[in-house]
């Protein structure tokens, strides 16, 4: 098998991104788009309900009192992390798996990859 081959087998191998994921994306790329779409989207997946609550609620916030609607998690954490949560959430070990030829600690890629897009 060539290398094209491998790396087109691969690509199929990756997951579809999950509903949740690509309704925030649709609704996100609208020019005047609602919170409470992207509230609507995340309340219908329960998973993802539970992971935005907990990240919003996090000590990394330091909220005086816990967050406890989707709607107004969305509207504390911003459209970018609550995207970022989403994707994450249905990305979960996609970019930590080991990699051939990449002579690197599992993770580091994607760490690279996260610094390098917070540089840019």
């Amino acid at each position: 098998m060539s290398v094209h081959d491998d790396i087109i087998k691969k690509i199929k191998g990756v997951p579809p991104l999950s509903q949740s994921a690509q309704g925030i994306i649709s609704v996100m790329g609208e020019a005047d788009h609602d919170v409470g779409k992207v509230a609507r989207i995340i309340e219908c997946d329960s998973a993802l309900t539970a992971r935005v609550l907990t990240v919003v609620n996090s000590a990394a916030f330091a909220l005086a009192e816990p967050i406890t609607t989707v709607a107004r998690a969305v509207m504390y954490l911003g459209d970018k992390i609550v995207l970022g949560i989403a994707l994450d959430f249905c990305t979960q070990g996609l970019l930590q798996k080991p990699l051939d030829g990449y002579c690197s600690e599992r993770g580091m890629l994607w760490e690279h990859n996260l610094r390098t897009a917070i540089a840019a």
